[in-house]
């Protein structure tokens, strides 16, 4: 499987206005996108498969804003399902960075300017009904399809694939990609592709 790199992630959000329908699907998306890489997530973090494991996905009320002098400059996300979890939660902290194209935060802030809703799934389309792992995937499939990668090869674990390689080429440190990819094991490091990796 393939990761995906920044100036891929930028690809595919500029070709969201090419593709996907709609002002509101493509906010959506964008920030879907820009979390799930930014954040080291698994696509089931922000997707629902069935109604009765809504509660899996992130919620609206997991998501806090920090603010200095007015002005947000901080996020963090509580995380209180995901894989090897066992029931205790973790707290994800993402810095505002106004600078990125892509900053999750920014991107957040402007989804929920169209759909704030104080309880229940983040992720939603208009009419209220939580985001599906089926929808994420085919959207991203069709914006591969545009900008020429094989959709063999990228999936939705291509972000999270995507941000500990970028992270390690970094020169981050191991033990810290292992910590913000909530990884219980050294396993994660078969996903860093430093060999194939560049800008």
């Amino acid at each position: 499987m393939g990761f995906i790199r920044f100036d891929i992630l930028v690809k595919l959000v500029k070709a969201l206005p090419k593709i996907i329908v709609g002002i509101y699907n493509q906010v959506l998306l964008k920030a879907m996108m820009s979390t799930a890489y930014f954040c080291f997530l698994r696509i089931g973090e922000i997707t629902v498969k069935t109604e009765s494991e809504i509660y899996r996905a992130i919620q609206r009320e997991d998501i806090k804003f920090e603010r200095v002098n007015g002005h947000v400059s901080n996020m963090t996300i509580t995380m209180k399902f995901y894989k090897h979890s066992n029931l205790q939660s973790k707290t994800l902290s993402v810095a505002r960075r106004p600078e990125n194209y892509l900053c999750p935060v920014k991107a957040i802030e402007e989804y929920l300017r169209l759909h704030n809703c104080q309880h229940g799934p983040l992720f939603r389309f208009k009419c209220g009904k939580p985001v599906s792992g089926f929808y994420f995937n085919s959207s991203l499939k069709s914006l591969l399809n545009f900008v020429g990668l094989d959709t063999n090869f990228y999936k939705g674990h291509s972000f999270r694939i995507g941000a500990a390689t970028s992270a390690a080429a970094r020169g981050v440190p191991l033990a810290l990609i292992q910590s913000m990819g909530r990884w219980k094991s050294n396993a994660f490091q078969h996903y860093i592709r430093l060999d194939n990796f560049h800008t």
